[in-house]
């Protein structure tokens, strides 16, 4: 059961974004005029942060990603939120297993003002202490708020995977 939380909690990290300046996908909506373009790369910045603090099995680091009243809302398990929340549950994670070749695909990103919500789909390898390693696959939402100091910060995080769900008998 706890293999499975792990697993669960892990499908839904985010990974390495691939942005392009040119790229479709990056919208504005309404609000004071925005540069979604720079706000595109400084999420997959951000995203690459993220990805090597996971990778690295450094919790706190990886909590630092996320603003001070962020919640991460992972499939089949209850949120964690605030920075001790959110950093105690990549510490349970990251103690059950090992996270390898994070990948993220960026589908868009829309912003307005100091909010911006980023789509895309993730792909990872979890690796437990015993046992075959798992890829995983699935899609995510993330609203981004930026920070006083101008940087942005993971807000509401959202994700699932793409497998099927195992029913009860099966």
């Amino acid at each position: 059961m706890r293999r499975h939380v792990a697993i669960a909690v892990a499908a839904g990290i985010l990974a390495v974004g691939c942005a392009k300046e040119n790229q479709p996908g990056v919208a504005q909506q309404g609000g004071s005029p925005t540069d979604v373009a720079a706000v595109r790369s400084a999420i997959a910045t951000a995203n690459a942060g993220l990805i090597a603090a996971i990778e690295k099995g450094d919790a706190g680091a990886a909590a630092a990603f996320y603003d001070s009243a962020g919640m991460v809302m992972p499939h089949g398990m209850d949120a964690s939120t605030g920075r001790a929340g959110i950093t105690k549950m990549f510490g349970d994670m990251l103690q059950q297993l090992k996270v390898k070749d994070m990948k993220l695909e960026i589908h868009d990103v829309v912003a307005s003002g100091d909010l911006a919500t980023e789509t895309g789909h993730y792909e990872w390898t979890m690796v437990p202490p015993k046992g075959a390693a798992m890829t995983e696959k699935g899609k995510y939402v993330v609203v981004w708020h930026r920070q006083p100091d101008g940087s942005w910060k993971l807000f509401r995080d959202i994700f699932n995977s793409d497998a099927p769900e195992k029913t009860a008998g099966r």
